[in-house]
């Protein structure tokens, strides 16, 4: 019997493939049952895969079969906020799992984009507003917190953390802001956003707390008002452009005091209460915490923009609290629900009207939203009776 045939892959194209998701050499080797120097040669020239071998490596790599056949690597688009670190620190490694998170969302941002392309010619009306880092951060807080009409009774009423972060999530989807909620290592990323002129979009990290989620959530929203894209990481402010460290600055000022406003933080009998120059007690940080259903960790931030806390104490808080990994959240995986969280429910709803106008197929409604066929219907009914699933 004859060998298998051969498929001259470009070896730029197969580095692109794996290089794009954070994959390393001897990870495709063994998923191919083959030497590692054997691939490698593919991406020298020497030799190339099998069919099989191609249709293997295109299910591990999450490309499709016919992006092998390029005639040369796509340019790739920035990471988003790469703009904000010094050139040295611009290519630290990421995680497959998060290198495609950024590739779904991108995806989805394309999708939308053909989506909501006006017929007739119209200006589609954007989600959010615009800000300048000249602006005041705390000012844009409090009136982007006027036009969500999110009140302090309606805050101050909601259960706990989840409570809040769904209904701040849920206002700003009303907003016809899409929201994307991917599972990533929380030490890498948050969150993140992409701009865009029709299409703006967040990606929050479902592994974050809820807590975390919510000022992640207005973190990213921060960096749409600023027209640019960005990411919620760990990454030190040392290690940070100028540019850099201003953009995070006021966005982080802005989610704070959106989430926290000064007048009834101030106001706060836990704050009034509280002897001038003494340290904060765990159980003052904590109460206040749950008060605006918010982390120990934008309290703590929020008393260090009003000068209520020193900043050895605040950076040895954050420090704490940045060093805690989020508690585990478990539950029973609904596909549907899945399905309507992870993608957002304004781009959900997009999707099933694209359908229901014979723009795009039953098929394409189920690439579209990654979940197979027999859940689209099912789909549908949650986001008409649960919409924050």
């Amino acid at each position: 019997m004859g060998r298998a045939l051969q498929v001259p892959v470009k070896p730029d194209v197969l580095r692109w493939a794996r290089e794009t998701v954070g994959t390393k050499p001897e990870e495709v080797a063994i998923r191919l049952q083959i030497e590692t120097s054997t691939f490698l040669g593919w991406e020298e020239g020497q030799g190339h895969p099998t069919l099989g071998q191609l249709r293997e490596l295109a299910k591990f790599l999450k490309r499709p079969l016919s992006a092998f056949f390029l005639p040369s690597a796509p340019l790739e688009p920035a990471l988003p906020g790469a703009f904000r670190r010094l050139p040295a620190d611009q290519r630290q490694s990421l995680s497959k799992a998060t290198l495609l998170a950024i590739r779904r969302a991108r995806r989805t941002q394309e999708l939308a984009r053909e989506l909501t392309a006006p017929e007739s010619g119209s200006q589609t009306q954007l989600p959010v507003g615009r800000a300048s880092l000249l602006d005041d951060a705390a000012q844009v807080g409090d009136n982007e917190r006027r036009r969500l009409g999110v009140t302090l009774q309606k805050q101050f009423g909601w259960d706990d953390n989840k409570e809040a972060y769904l209904c701040w999530k849920r206002t700003l989807e009303e907003k016809a802001l899409i929201i994307l909620e991917l599972s990533m290592p929380v030490r890498e990323a948050r969150a993140f956003s992409l701009m865009d002129e029709v299409a703006p979009l967040i990606v929050v990290n479902g592994r974050d707390s809820f807590a975390g989620r919510s000022f992640s959530l207005f973190h990213e929203y921060s960096h749409l008002l600023l027209g640019r894209s960005g990411i919620a990481d760990f990454t030190e402010e040392d290690r940070l452009t100028d540019e850099g460290k201003k953009t995070e600055q006021f966005c982080n000022y802005f989610a704070g005091a959106l989430l926290v406003p000064e007048t009834p933080l101030l106001q706060s009998s836990i704050v009034k209460s509280h002897p001038v120059d003494a340290e904060w007690l765990d159980p003052e940080v904590e109460a206040l915490a749950t008060m605006f259903n918010v982390s120990e960790y934008v309290i703590t931030r929020r008393l260090l923009t009003e000068d209520l806390i020193s900043r050895e104490s605040y950076k040895k808080r954050a420090a704490h609290y940045e060093s805690l990994l989020p508690p585990r959240i478990y539950g029973r995986r609904v596909p549907a629900k899945t399905c309507v969280r992870q993608n957002g429910a304004p781009f959900v709803s997009m999707v099933f009207k694209a359908h229901a106008n014979d723009r795009i197929t039953y098929r394409d409604v189920a690439d579209y939203l990654y979940v197979k066929p027999k859940y689209v219907q099912r789909v549908g009914q949650v986001l008409t009776t649960n919409p924050a699933a």
